[in-house]
């Protein structure tokens, strides 16, 4: 009997404790998921005030944008001119950088992002005109009136939804594709927005994606025929499968070659034959050749597949692969825009890639114009730290598509490397690019 009551005392016991485990394991579970909750709320309430910061910046931009714009167009002093240039394209940088803060809300921005872009890099080519002792003539008065009308638009479609974020009745973080600030930028971005196109010089350019390839001759050729050409391109024996086609500005088909060397990839133009990329799945691990062996050896393929007048301009080992850029020339002028990039293997002295892209787009014979500076007056220009060991007349394409006449003036420092490029026509730097050392080899900044 007292076995049966001790027995009886201890699962009482047991079961207490158990009791008051499950509770206190409940409570610590109830804590925890309240401290996760928390911790959620928290980070949805960080993420929202970011999207909101954004937000307010954008507004704060664009409306200083639409006073500037409009400032510019009354503004007959070429000083005036030139500090509202100055804050317009300050505030657009701001505005770029606070829809980008936004584009996760509505990844559809980008013709609203392209045009804030353009003002401000518009404004600032114009700003540089006015720098130079030039002025703003009617075009581009007119280019900035179409700039005002367009940005006044947008800053009305802000301001309505600023109304209900204002009130807290409106969350981006919540918010899909059907909240106001979603149809709003939708709007920014249909047909119906009379965006104005600028032809300047400059990375925003409307030129840029009006551009045509320059440099495709010949007729459109067939996937047979296109495959016939490999054979010019690919000096080896192989085994040719076709891919598929490619589309953009420069058509072309994709074929696989298979090698005792690798797989080779080619893209042939559908435009000529020519070839526009190829790409070998090769890992050099040596680097046995040196650059001038390898620049002689890519010169020759280029001779031998008929790219005749190039030169070797740059070369950059990077893990035993030789990035070799060679430049069209004219009249001894190098033009800058009709580059081929050779990759050759270091380890054997043979062609693992090859880029052709922006010498199809761009070749042809031009019309230069003659310096009306010496080389003697260009080289004055330049810095007196820098110690001059070339000179050479270039044709150098601008942010914008076009191209310039400069003297590339090369020479160093005590510490750095650099080309520098001064007008032929103004005698004043236009450029400057410094020669960093990499991870990825030499660059040019």
């Amino acid at each position: 009997m007292t076995n049966a009551n001790s027995k009886t005392r201890t699962l009482t016991l047991i079961a207490a404790l158990l009791t008051v485990a499950v509770l206190a394991m409940a409570v610590v579970w109830g804590l925890t998921a309240s401290r996760a909750e928390a911790q959620l709320d928290e980070s949805r309430d960080k993420l929202e005030n970011g999207y909101k910061q954004n937000y307010y910046q954008l507004v704060y931009n664009v409306g200083n944008l639409s006073a500037y714009l409009n400032k510019l167009t009354v503004s007959a002093s070429p000083t005036m001119q030139m500090q509202l240039l100055g804050q317009v394209s300050a505030e657009a940088a701001s505005a770029g950088s606070a829809l980008a803060g936004l584009t996760s809300v509505d990844d559809n921005a980008y013709k609203t992002t392209k045009y804030i872009n353009q003002v401000g890099d518009y404004c600032l080519r114009l700003q540089y005109t006015l720098a130079e002792g030039g002025a703003i003539g009617e075009a581009e008065k007119d280019a900035l009136a179409s700039l005002y009308t367009v940005i006044t638009q947008m800053e009305r479609g802000l301001e309505a939804v600023k109304a209900q974020v204002d009130e807290g009745d409106y969350r981006f973080s919540d918010a899909d594709k059907t909240g106001i600030f979603a149809t709003t930028l939708a709007s920014f971005e249909a047909e119906t927005v009379a965006y104005p196109a600028l032809i300047y010089d400059g990375p925003f350019s409307d030129a840029l994606e009006q551009a045509t390839p320059m440099g495709l001759t010949g007729q459109t050729i067939s996937q047979q025929e296109a495959a016939q050409k490999v054979s010019t391109y690919l000096p080896t024996e192989y085994t040719l499968s076709y891919l598929g086609d490619l589309g953009g500005k420069i058509e072309a088909y994709r074929f696989e070659a298979a090698t005792e060397y690798g797989t080779y990839y080619l893209d042939i133009t559908k435009v000529g034959g020519h070839l526009l990329n190829m790409a070998a799945d090769r890992t050099p691990t040596d680097t046995v050749y040196d650059a001038e062996a390898c620049s002689e050896y890519g010169q020759a393929y280029l001779e031998r597949i008929g790219l005749n007048n190039m030169r070797a301009v740059w070369a950059s080992n990077y893990n035993s692969t030789y990035y070799i850029n060679y430049a069209y020339t004219q009249d001894d002028v190098v033009c800058y825009s009709d580059l081929v990039v050779l990759k050759i293997d270091a380890e054997t002295k043979t062609l693992v890639g090859v880029e052709a892209r922006n010498y199809l787009m761009n070749h042809r014979a031009r019309s230069l114009p003659a310096p009306t500076v010496t080389s003697a007056e260009a080289q004055a220009a330049v810095h007196q730290n820098i110690r001059v060991d070339g000179v050479r007349l270039s044709l150098i394409p601008t942010e914008g598509g076009n191209e310039r006449l400069c003297y590339e003036i090369s020479g160093t420092t005590s510490d750095d490397r650099y080309f520098v490029y001064v007008d032929a026509a103004t005698g004043r730097e236009y450029k400057i690019l410094r020669v960093i050392d990499s991870n990825e080899g030499q660059l040019l900044l």
